[in-house]
C-alpha cells in the first residue's frame, strides 16, 4: 500500500475536522483556568509553559516562547529543581535554535532519569540540529528499546533517514508516526502531513506532496509549514504568481524575517519588482536588528548580501 494512501485512509478515519481552538490553545486555556485557581500549582504553570511552547510551532510566532519561559521560570520558583520544567526549558532552548546548550541540559537530565522517553526525544532532536547523527541514531533507538513502536521515536527515525538519503524510509516511519497519532492532536497531524509532503516533494512526487498538504491545510487551515510547503512546490512548477500569494498568507500569519526574506524572492520571481524591492529592503532593516538574538534571519541575510554585492 502506498504512502499517501495510508496516510489519506488515517485521515479518513479521523474525520478531518478541524475544531475553532488549536490542540494547543486548548491547553493554554486549561493551564490558565488551574492557575486562576491554583496559583501555587507548579504543574499547571509547566503545563502552560508546554502549551505555549507548542503554540510556537502552530502558529511560527517566536513571542510565545518568551511567554513559555516566564511560565517555566514561575514554576521553578514554585518548585526548585524541578523535573518537568528542566525538561520544557529544554525543549524551549531547541525550539530558540540554541541546540548546543539544549544538548548539555538534556545529557544531564538524562544522566538523572536514564528511561525517560522524552529526554531521549530531546537529546536526538538537538544531536540531529547538531549534525551528530550516530548519537542521535542511539538515542531513537533507546527510545524504541523502552517503548518499542511509539509514535516519538518513529518521527525522530524519519528524520534520520531523510537525513541519510532514504526518502522512502522516512515515509513509511512518518506513516507509523501518524498511526500513533491522536485524531484530537489536529497540528501533529497537519505536522506529519507536511513532513511527507516535503519528502514527496523531494522525490519528485509533485502529486503526492499536493494532495497531503491539502489535507494538511484542511486539517489545520492557514498551518505555515504547510503554506510554505505548498509554495515550494508551486514554484518547482514555475507557478510564481501562486507562490508569492502562498507566502503572503505565510507571511501575514507569522511575521518573522525568515517569513518575509521568501516573500521578497517570490515576489522577485513572480515579477514583481516593485513590492519585491520594498520587502527586501524591509527585510535588511528587520533582520540586522535581530543578528544578535538567539532566532534569527542571519543565513537569510548573508543570502541577501551575496545576491546583491
Amino acid at each position: 500500500m502506498s504512502t499517501i494512501f495510508r496516510i489519506t485512509s488515517l485521515l479518513v478515519g479521523f474525520g478531518l475536522m478541524a475544531s475553532a481552538e488549536t490542540p494547543a490553545e486548548q491547553h493554554v486555556a486549561a493551564a490558565q483556568h488551574v492557575i486562576r485557581t491554583k496559583p501555587k500549582s507548579s504543574q499547571a504553570y509547566n503545563d502552560l509553559a508546554a502549551a505555549l511552547t507548542r503554540r510556537t510551532r502552530e502558529t511560527g510566532h517566536v513571542r510565545f516562547l518568551g511567554q513559555a519561559e516566564t511560565a517555566v521560570q514561575q514554576a521553578i520558583q514554585l518548585q526548585p529543581g524541578n523535573y518537568d520544567s528542566q525538561k520544557i526549558r529544554i525543549a524551549i532552548l531547541l525550539a530558540r535554535h540554541q541546540y548546543t546548550q539544549a544538548l548539555e541540559a538534556a545529557k544531564d537530565l538524562n544522566h538523572r532519569v536514564p528511561d525517560d522517553i522524552p529526554v531521549w526525544g530531546l537529546l536526538a532532536d538537538a544531536n540531529i540540529a547538531l549534525g551528530n547523527y550516530a548519537d542521535a541514531e542511539k538515542d531513537a533507538q533507546w527510545m524504541q528499546d523502552l517503548r518499542p513502536a511509539n509514535g516519538p521515536a518513529f518521527i525522530e527515525a524519519a528524520r534520520l533517514r531523510e537525513v541519510y538519503g532514504d526518502l522512502e524510509g522516512a515515509l513509511d516511519f512518518l506513516a507509523e508516526g501518524m498511526r500513533r497519532t491522536s485524531e484530537n492532536e489536529v497540528e501533529e497531524q497537519a505536522y506529519l502531513l507536511t513532513r511527507s509532503a516535503h519528502l514527496q516533494l523531494l522525490a519528485g512526487n509533485t502529486k503526492s506532496a499536493g494532495e497531503m498538504l491539502a489535507q494538511a491545510l484542511k486539517l489545520f487551515p492557514d498551518y505555515h509549514l504547510a503554506l510554505w510547503n505548498l509554495a515550494q512546490l508551486r514554484t518547482s512548477e514555475s507557478n510564481y504568481a501562486e507562490a508569492a500569494a502562498l507566502l503572503k498568507r505565510r507571511n501575514e500569519a507569522v511575521q518573522s524575517s525568515a517569513s518575509l526574506y521568501d516573500l521578497a524572492q517570490a515576489l522577485e520571481r513572480s515579477g514583481d519588482k516593485a513590492e519585491a524591492e520594498a520587502a527586501f529592503e524591509k527585510f535588511e532593516t528587520r533582520a540586522s536588528a535581530e543578528t544578535a538574538k538567539p532566532f534569527n534571519a542571519n543565513r537569510e541575510l548573508i543570502f541577501y548580501y551575496a545576491d546583491r554585492r
